[in-house]
Parts: C-alpha cells; sequence; structure tokens
C-alpha cells in the first residue's frame, strides 16, 4: 500500500477548524471520511501540527510519555461501537497481547492518519491475524462522541481492510470524560481541548499491552513498521505468539524507546556470532570424531576378517588327505 501525498493533505486539514457537528451528522462524517485517498497511510508523525488559533499552552499537553510497565486501570467503563457497556479489562480476558490508540472520529486531521497506518500495520501483519493473536482498541477522547459514530468508523474500516472477522478483535469505544482520561494518563498519551479552535491537541502513538493490561512499549507516530509491530507484540506476550524465527530476532535487535523502533545492537549480535560460531566448532568437531571412530570400527572389523581368513586354510592343512594311513 502507498502512502502518496497525505503530507499535504493533512498540513491543509490541520490548518482548518472543527466545527460543531450534531451526532447525526457526525456518522455520516465518519463514514464519509473513509476512502481511497484518505487511506493512503501518512509519514511517520510523531508531534502534532496545531491548527492556527491553538495556544502553545495547550499544545504542551498534548504529550506522549514512555510509561513502560503501567498498569491500565482496567476497571474503567466504556460504550463499545454496539452501544453496549464494557469495561477495559473485558478486552484482557484472552491471554493476548493488545494494541491501544487514542483518536476522536471528528478529528480532521492527524487521526485519519494514525488509523490509516494502523490499517496498513494489520494488513502488512500477515503472520498474526487480529482477534486471534491479538486485539486492537481504538478509543475517542472526545466525550461527545457516541457509539453510532464508533460504528461507522469501524465498520467504514473493516470494508477497507477486507476481513469482516477482523472486528472481533478490533474494538472502537466512547466514554464519559473521567475515564477517557484515566486510562489516557495510564498510558501516557497527553490531550487537551483548545476552546478557540474547538480542536482536540494530541499526538500519535500506538500502545502495545501485554495480556495483563501492562503498558509494554509505546510506538511513537502515525505510521508503524510492520516488524517493529510484530516484535513488539511477541514481546509483549512472552514469546506465546509469533515464530522461532521472531525470538530469535528479539534476541538480535534492541527497542530504542527515542525513536519507537527495533534496532540491532552489536553487542547482542556479537554474543549471537558467538553462539552460532560455537554451536559450529562443536558441531564440527563431534562430526570429525564420529567419523574418525567410525573409521577405525570399519578398519577393526576388515581386519578381524581377515584374521579369520587367513586361519582357514592352515587348519585344512594340518587335516589328513584321504583318511588314516
Amino acid at each position: 500500500m502507498t502512502r502518496p501525498l497525505l503530507i499535504l493533505t493533512l498540513g491543509l486539514t490541520l490548518g482548518l477548524g472543527l466545527a460543531p457537528v450534531r451526532a447525526e451528522e457526525g456518522v455520516a462524517t465518519a463514514a464519509a471520511s473513509i476512502n481511497s485517498a484518505t487511506l493512503a497511510s501518512g509519514p511517520d508523525l510523531s508531534g502534532y501540527g496545531a491548527p492556527k488559533g491553538m495556544s502553545e499552552e495547550v499544545g504542551a499537553e498534548a504529550k506522549i510519555v514512555d510509561k513502560r510497565h503501567a498498569q491500565l486501570p482496567l476497571d474503567a467503563g466504556f460504550d463499545n461501537e454496539a452501544g453496549k457497556r464494557v469495561k477495559l479489562g473485558d478486552y484482557f480476558t484472552k491471554g493476548r497481547p493488545v494494541l491501544v490508540q487514542f483518536v476522536y472520529f471528528r478529528c480532521p486531521g492527524l487521526c485519519n492518519a494514525v488509523l490509516n497506518g494502523t490499517l496498513e500495520a494489520i494488513t502488512d501483519l500477515e503472520s498474526m491475524q487480529i482477534g486471534q493473536d491479538y486485539d486492537l482498541i481504538t478509543i475517542s477522547i472526545n466525550p461527545s462522541e457516541t457509539a453510532n459514530l464508533a460504528r461507522a468508523k469501524k465498520a467504514a474500516y473493516l470494508r477497507e481492510l477486507g476481513r469482516p472477522e477482523a472486528g472481533e478483535g478490533w474494538h472502537f469505544l466512547t466514554g464519559n470524560k473521567q475515564e477517557i482520561r484515566r486510562v489516557a494518563n495510564a498510558a501516557g498519551f497527553g490531550y487537551r481541548f483548545d476552546e478557540e479552535s474547538k480542536e482536540f491537541a494530541h499526538g500519535a502513538a500506538l500502545f502495545v499491552l501485554t495480556p495483563e493490561g501492562k503498558v509494554s512499549r509505546t510506538i511513537y507516530g502515525a505510521y508503524y513498521e510492520e516488524q517493529t509491530v510484530r516484535l513488539s507484540l511477541v514481546e509483549a506476550a512472552d514469546g506465546k505468539i509469533g515464530s522461532a524465527l521472531d525470538q530469535i530476532l528479539l534476541f538480535c535487535y534492541h527497542f530504542d524507546p527515542d525513536t519507537g523502533e527495533y534496532t540491532t545492537t552489536v553487542m547482542q549480535l556479537t554474543r549471537v556470532f558467538g553462539v552460532l560460531l560455537t554451536a559450529m566448532i562443536v558441531t564440527t568437531i563431534g562430526g570429525f570424531l564420529w567419523l574418525e571412530r567410525r573409521q577405525r570400527a570399519r578398519e577393526a572389523a576388515k581386519t578381524s576378517s581377515q584374521d579369520t581368513t587367513s586361519a582357514d586354510p592352515a587348519e585344512d592343512a594340518a587335516a589328513p588327505a584321504g583318511g588314516s594311513a
């Protein structure tokens, strides 16, 4: 999937104010905002371009803090896309890692980039299936948004993904101000509503949670490398998902919290090559010793056979020929 010209689109849309929208209009807006153009994922946006009129004070609160090992409040209550009352902990009962992201459905720019980048990551992550190996929770930070908006947004992205069954693992939640803030603060996601621009100031990130609801990794930006997401999920699941190769890669790669990506480290690679070299040497020496023992055994058997054969004529010669004298 390509990523054409979205930065230009974001630059234009982020400069516009967001007028208040009624709930009924919001449903149509959420669905209409998804098309082949906007679904092209954007560049790696780790920050937020504040729209015109937004104060620096507001923008300063839109920070993402690395809170690795922090526990999310699993008792926090939300409404899912079907309008059913749920608890965050309901999605942490199946023993698999969970991806969490914070957006709002009527966002004019950055949130679409985050969702589009997530969609691309899910598409590229062919070795793992959403709803089987991991879950994804999209939480609206706008307390005025409803389950109708969440349902429309989810339906549009599932259509683009082309996997209806993914709906079992991708959940869109809305809630009240207090519950949203509890979860966002625990994860390290900062945001604030600006009265002048009528928009939320916020950053972009994908949070990787353990099956127990603890922050394992924070992947910054709106575009997520397939390998980074895959290895983050494998690590969060404590190796219970993924392949044997993924386990080796985790040993070779180091997660850099500053970039939000896995990078190779000289020390770890040296250790890996040292282990492999030692294994090769031991295997080679063992092979030579086995071949030498086998060759000696063959030579001993051959010598024994020759000795037995040479002894028979002597015994025949010693026996009297033609009976008694």
